[in-house]
């Protein structure tokens, strides 16, 4: 984002929507009210599981099938990489091939109790985690952000069981994933790989999601982030404290658009001077007797100018 973007304004609805999310969905795990009440680490458990082979965070339940607790937070785009997918198709690359989103709070107060709330859950992982490397706060410059992710494709090996899950076609557009599942290569887009994308609508007695495709999510747009916090031990015998945590992407809803609205058609009326003034000149009218007048006055103005300039030269 540039100067041209309203900030502030797109801050000041960040913390409104905030607010207001926390009254309306009191379900939704706001990170920061769950770390904030104290009661977080009473209330979950770490497991270890091994399709794929992590350590998640789990609420704390009786029974055999445990549900991974997911996390909300709010905030406006800065950076993403999000499907179609697109690049070599080769093993080596689908392994690191991954869907990505950075968002920041602009600075907002709220935002930075979120990123701090963040890091209370990584605390939690660390004592079950040896050596467990801290989640990387990004550093876009006056403010901070994170970045959420997750793998568009899981090797075989690591997940046997793991079957494919329905790829939606507007995140397959261009059928990167349908010709990886059909070239058998050994990588499976499971239910650990999808990312949801969506809208916030007003419904007819409440606030609903509708689906949408990920390229209409655009830098600057406000948005929630639904996320698991996960940790990776470190792979070998000479690794064994180089495990790493990961906010694991799980959804990313559009909550406002307007200041990214407003961006873009401020940056389009600046067309390509980049606001920058530029010398133009004035439009001539085809055969205009005045103008051919004028112009007869600046070569008559002009050859006297001549004229006294030799004469005063010879003197």
């Amino acid at each position: 984002m540039d100067e041209h973007y309203g900030a502030n304004e797109a801050k000041e609805t960040l913390s409104t929507i905030r607010t207001s999310r926390e009254k309306d969905r009191p379900f939704h795990t706001q990170t920061r009210q769950l770390t904030e009440s104290g009661a977080l680490q009473n209330m979950v458990d770490v497991k270890k599981y091994s399709e794929p082979d992590c350590w998640r965070v789990t609420w704390r339940q009786t029974g055999e099938l445990s549900e991974e607790v997911m996390f909300h937070i709010q905030g406006v785009i800065e950076d993403k990489k999000l499907a179609p997918v697109r690049g070599d198709k080769s093993a080596k690359k689908l392994r690191h091939l991954k869907q990505s989103i950075v968002v920041s709070g602009l600075g907002s107060e709220g935002f930075d109790k979120d990123v701090d709330a963040v890091m209370d859950v990584y605390a939690i992982l660390a004592r079950h985690v040896q050596g467990l490397k801290p989640i990387e706060i990004k550093d876009l410059g006056r403010y901070s952000g994170l970045e959420f992710s997750s793998r568009v494709f899981t090797p075989k090996n690591e997940a046997p069981n793991m079957e494919w899950a329905v790829i939606d076609e507007t995140i397959d557009s261009n059928n990167f994933m349908r010709d990886v599942k059909a070239s058998g290569v050994g990588y499976v887009h499971g239910d650990e790989n999808v990312v949801n994308f969506g809208v916030e609508v007003n419904g007819k007695e409440k606030k609903k999601t509708e689906s949408i495709a990920p390229h209409q999510l655009h830098i600057g747009d406000v948005v929630d982030i639904a996320f698991a916090v996960i940790a990776i031990e470190g792979r070998g015998a000479s690794n064994p404290t180089n495990g790493v945590a990961k906010l694991l992407l799980r959804s990313v809803t559009l909550l406002e658009g307007k200041h990214t609205q407003a961006w873009i058609k401020t940056k389009a009326l600046l067309g390509s001077s980049g606001g920058r003034k530029v010398n133009q000149l004035r439009k001539r009218a085809a055969f205009d007797e005045e103008e051919v007048e004028v112009t007869r006055k600046r070569l008559k103005q002009m050859s006297l100018d001549v004229n006294e300039e030799g004469s005063s030269g010879s003197a």
